[in-house]
């Protein structure tokens, strides 16, 4: 993989349906060019799907990202096994030291309190921490009838065309078109792909940032860390809590994230920095995908 190949799963992260004459432009290469990267991608698996999720505003739900060590020597299926009956349970990965799992949630806000206490009373686990994911937009536009049957299609097949929408819908494609914008604009809806680094030739790292949020916003932090990483690294936030967070950043080799820890800890606030490495992951469900579908249920 190069800059040309992590432009793209940058991109296609933010919105799969962007032309590909765009990102090639930027690139002074044709369509069929970046076309040729992108079935690349897909065929050795770092591309794993396309999808379109709900803000967790539309789906009245939270995301929370939870760290936990194992309590004694256990088999990895009976773990997942275990995780996987949680039904909020959305991912999990497996640390390169063996003794830490991280793994994802989205539930809504009345279930947070049992769905803690069921977690903290699972035997295998210890040392639990959940941390809410705060840096996610939750104000959203209202979806009416015509964005829902717009959803209905995109749910098929995100990447369908615009003349194919607009046929199934009965509308125009200037309306279809709009409408779709409209939704990724004001958060309502992302179109996105699942991406799987564990199997590129590059290194995923999980970076746990501690900060002083006496006299420093994590918001101030965050923009500091974008700027100086989001050009060069495929860059992605995950959680937050009162005073620490978790970023990942995928990286050409383990040997730079010692230099990378070095830049963090320069940054003014930054109190604490460390590295941690998942060498493998499991995608159980996409649970935001599945309330957006009984969503749409619910109103056409």
């Amino acid at each position: 993989m190069d800059t040309i190949d992590f432009d793209i799963l940058k991109t296609l992260q933010k919105n799969c349906r962007t032309p590909l004459t765009k990102i090639a432009a930027r690139h002074g290469l044709s369509s069929n060019a970046i076309k040729f990267r992108i079935s690349e991608l897909e065929k050795s698996g770092v591309i794993r799907g396309y999808h379109v999720f709900p803000s967790l505003g539309i789906i009245n739900s939270t995301r929370i990202f939870c760290t936990s060590s194992v309590q004694h020597p256990i088999a990895e299926k009976k773990l997942l096994s275990v995780l996987r009956e949680i039904e909020q349970v959305s991912s999990v990965g497996f640390l390169l030291d063996g003794s830490m799992y991280l793994f994802g949630l989205v539930t809504s806000n009345a279930e947070i309190p049992p769905l803690r206490r069921k977690i903290k009373a699972l035997e295998e686990l210890s040392n639990i921490q959940f941390n809410i994911v705060k840096h996610e937009p939750r104000e959203c536009m209202e979806l009416q009838y015509h964005h829902f049957q717009i959803l209905e299609e995109l749910v098929r097949d995100v990447r369908s065309p615009i003349s194919t929408i607009a046929k199934n819908c009965g509308m125009t494609r200037k309306h279809v078109s709009e409408n779709i914008n409209e939704m990724i604009t004001n958060n309502a809806i992302f179109c996105t792909i699942d991406i799987d680094f564990l199997k590129g030739e590059h290194t995923l790292i999980i970076l746990r940032i501690k900060w002083d949020p006496k006299n420093y916003s994590f918001t101030e932090i965050l923009r500091r860390i974008e700027s100086l990483f989001s050009e060069l690294y495929w860059f992605n936030f995950i959680s937050t809590s009162k005073s620490e967070f978790y970023i990942a950043l995928y990286i050409p080799h383990i040997r730079d994230s010692f230099a990378i820890v070095q830049i963090v800890l320069d940054i003014s606030g930054v109190t604490k920095v460390s590295v941690r490495v998942p060498i493998r992951e499991y995608l159980f469900r996409h649970i935001e995908k599945e309330k957006l579908i009984e969503l749409i249920e619910q109103n056409l």
